[in-house]
Formats: C-alpha cells, sequence, structure tokens
C-alpha cells in the first residue's frame, strides 16, 4: 500500500477499488537480511514501451536504474525452442510494472544483485520438457532479490527457478499457473517428454555442495494456481520458508518437496482441493537423504496426501506477520488487490492513481458500514459498531512498514492510529473482502 498525494490535512482518499504501492518499499523475509534488497533505489527513473529500451537499461552495468515498463513487449518465440526474448538484469535495478505491463519472454538474473522485479505479467510458450528457459531464472550466485506482484505462466522449464548458490531471496504476492499454451502441447510433435508444468525449483542438483548454506528463500502470500504438477517449491540445501500462501492446483501430484539438506517452515498456507501439502523426496536415502521440515497453522480443505511435518525445520531470522490461514484463499484471489500483476499506481504518479477524497470532519466520518474514523486535538482513532462480528485492521506508513494490527477489532471497540506527521495506509478486512483508505495522522 501506498503513495498517494492527500490534497488537504483533514482529508481521506477512499482506494477500495485502488491498489497503490511506492517504488521505495522493502521485501520482508530472506531479502530483507544482511543489508537488504533497494534495488534501483535513488538512480534514474525510466519509462521503456518497447523490448529494446528494456533490454538496454536492464542490462546497464553497475549502475542504478528504476525502470517502469509500459504496455507489453517481447516475444515468447516458438514452443519447444530457446527463441525467446532475454531481459538480463544486471545488479542495482528495479523494474515496476505499469498497469497491464506485460513481458513475452524471460527475465534473466545471472551472478547479480540488488534486483527488484514487481507487478508485471510475464509469459513463455508453454511447458516443454526441453531444458528451456524459466520465465525467471535466479543463479550463479545471485543475491538480494526481490520478486512481488507477478502473474507467471508458462515458462518452458520452469516458471520461477532459484539455483546454482543464488541468497536471499524474497518472492511474494505472486501467482503461478499455466494456461493452454503448456497442456495442449503434451508430448507433441516429438518435442521434449511431454508435460513439464514444474513450477519452482530451488536448488537443482544433490550434488551441488557449493549450494550449501545458501538458496535461502521466503515465499509468502504466492498463490499456485491452475495445472501445475509439482513444485511449489522443489527444495535443495536451503532455508525456506513458505507462509501464507495459497495452494489450488487440482493437478498436483505434491506442493511442496522436501529434498536433500532442505529446512522447511510451511505455515499458515491454505490447500485447497490439491494433492499430497508435504512431500520427502530422494533418489538415494544414504546418500542423499530428504531434508527437514516444520508444519504448523495451515488449512487443508478437500486436500489429501501427507500433511506433517517431523517439527525440526529452521526459525526465521527476520520478523513477520503471520496471517489466519482461514483468510488466505480470499485475500489472495482478490482479483483487485490479491496475488499476481495487480499494482495500479506507483509513488501517487505513476500508473492509474485515481481516488476519492473526502473532507474529515472533527465528528468524524464512515469509512464502511459500521466502521468510523474520528479526529480531535488529541490524535485519530477507528470506531467499530456494526452488525459484522468483528473486522481486522492493518496500519501502515506509506513505505508499507506496518505500524499497527488487530486481527479483530470486535463490535464496541476503538482502535487508535498512530501519531506522527504523513499519512497512514488503513486496510480493513471484512468477510474476506479488503477495503483501503489514506488516511492524515493527527500529531
Amino acid at each position: 500500500m501506498a503513495t498517494i498525494l492527500v490534497a488537504a490535512a483533514l482529508t481521506v482518499v477512499f482506494v477500495s477499488k485502488l491498489h497503490a504501492a511506492s517504488s521505495a518499499e522493502q521485501p520482508t523475509g530472506w531479502a530483507s537480511e544482511q543489508g537488504g534488497t533497494t534495488g534501483g533505489a535513488g538512480g534514474t527513473v525510466v519509462t521503456v514501451d518497447n523490448i529494446d529500451s528494456l533490454m538496454k537499461y536492464a542490462k546497464v552495468k553497475n549502475t542504478p536504474y528504476i525502470i517502469f515498463l509500459k504496455g507489453t513487449v517481447g516475444s515468447y518465440g516458438t514452443h519447444g525452442l530457446n527463441d525467446a526474448n532475454v531481459v538480463e538484469i544486471s545488479s542495482n535495478k528495479s523494474i515496476l510494472g505499469l498497469p497491464g505491463a506485460q513481458l513475452n519472454g524471460h527475465f534473466d538474473i545471472t551472478h547479480d544483485s540488488n534486483v527488484i522485479v514487481r507487478n508485471i505479467t510475464i509469459r513463455m510458450s508453454g511447458a516443454v520438457d526441453v531444458n528451456g528457459d524459466d520465465c525467471i531464472t535466479v543463479q550463479h550466485n545471485s543475491v538480494h532479490i526481490w520478486l512481488d506482484h507477478l502473474d507467471i505462466a508458462d515458462g518452458q522449464d520452469g516458471n520461477t527457478d532459484i539455483v546454482d548458490g543464488s541468497d536471499l531471496v524474497t518472492v511474494s504476492w505472486t501467482k503461478f499457473h499455466y494456461t493452454a499454451l503448456s497442456y495442449q502441447h503434451a508430448d507433441t510433435n516429438g518435442i521434449g517428454k511431454g508435460w513439464h508444468q514444474f513450477c519452482n525449483l530451488l536448488g537443482n542438483a544433490d550434488s551441488k555442495s557449493t549450494d550449501s548454506g545458501k538458496i535461502n528463500v521466503t515465499m509468502h502470500h504466492v498463490w499456485w494456481a491452475d495445472s501445475i504438477f509439482e513444485r511449489m517449491p522443489r527444495v535443495r540445501f536451503g532455508k525456506v520458508h513458505v507462509y501464507n500462501n495459497l495452494y489450488t492446483s487440482k493437478q498436483a501430484s505434491y506442493c511442496v518437496r522436501v529434498a536433500y539438506k532442505a529446512s522447511l517452515l510451511v505455515e499458515g498456507n491454505a490447500f485447497v482441493g490439491t494433492h499430497n501439502p508435504i512431500q520427502y523426496y530422494t533418489v538415494d536415502s544414504v546418500k542423499y537423504p530428504p531434508g527437514v521440515a516444520t508444519m504448523r497453522n495451515n488449512l487443508f480443505q478437500n486436500s489429501d496426501g501427507d500433511t506433517t511435518g517431523d517439527g525440526h525445520g529452521f526459525t526465521p531470522p527476520y520478523q513477520y506477520t503471520l496471517e489466519d490461514a482461514s483468510a488466505i484463499q480470499a485475500e489472495l484471489s482478490n482479483p483487485n488487490t490479491g496475488a499476481g500483476a495487480t499494482i495500479d499506481c506507483w509513488d501517487g504518479k505513476y500508473g492509474n492513481c485515481s481516488g476519492t477524497s473526502v473532507d474529515l470532519a472533527e465528528s468524524g466520518i464512515r469509512l464502511l458500514d459500521g466502521v468510523r474514523l474520528s479526529t480531535s486535538g488529541t490524535g485519530s482513532a477507528l470506531l467499530f459498531n456494526g452488525g459484522l462480528r468483528s473486522v481486522a485492521v492493518r496500519i501502515s506508513d506509506l513505505s508499507g512498514r506496518i505500524l499497527s494490527e488487530k486481527s479483530r477489532l470486535a463490535s464496541g471497540e476503538t482502535m487508535a492510529l498512530p501519531k506522527a506527521a504523513g499519512v497512514l495506509a488503513v486496510r480493513i478486512f471484512t468477510n474476506g473482502v479488503e477495503r483501503a483508505f489514506l488516511v492524515p495522522r493527527v500529531r
């Protein structure tokens, strides 16, 4: 949530149908560790609308850029051939999609660091087992990578793989799936071995001992959706945190696979109508025994197979907020604010940044049924006195940093807004629906 310009000191901006964000936001999870991930912050801002310009600015070495992508660019080539456009991303880059931005092609992050890619639809020519390109590949010791609010489908090899000693990666608010481009090509014309809807490979060989201590990845608020067979994710070596994600692929043979020397924490996820939420796997139980995993606070709805961990997964070193798994399906499948390329407005000026402003009188205003915002010389507060049993509230600043939250605000209760200068982003959740507002703080 973030940046919309507020016209007056006592004005509330209703953004219920607007998903706003800041280019200065920081990730949670592993990408926040060891100095964090800032991408092209402080660098030159450019807007590109063709594949040549995107490739040009993304590849510039040792120079920070914030690159806004407009429209659809590139070609994903021919099914079964590695002839898609390849966008190589060098260090210190932020590639941010304006509403509707799409890359037909492949993002390659190789031996680079401090890269952010957000709010882009990415398509390839369809999954087939030809050792082809992923939609995104993070490889060869790339570190500090944040992939956020992406809609990714039909990678030839995988949708997004993180391999070869890469580390400190966060994947968030992203939708992975496959379309007819993939499943219509099962073993067609002798190309490849047929079906290969294998989504996310984290660590690509049991024998790759150089991955030890690396492949540390956080995956949160990810939706693994239609026609994914495997790898959501499949993990070797890394400490991987899988939380508050949604699994709905009916075609899955398994969801999360724990392989050699992996250590996983899998929590607060919703597994809906799928198979084998977790699987321990090895091709040689003596030489390459499977790793360990903790499973806790997950929701299993119409899903079968193994749902238990061994309780020995790692403990994350970073702070994070865990939501109740029962809220995840409605939250992530919301077409306006859920997982995928759903950001409409950047920094209050790039993209679709319209909103409805309402003056905030001393007596307060109604934000939605049963919820009022009041203000006085001593500060502002939310007042809840509605027919609903309760609402959940999250309050952040415009960088996305959570300042206050309450998982259950019951009827008759109040919640004070933090005091300070500036603007607050207030998100209210009722019955699986999110309403968002930008509110001035009162000192």
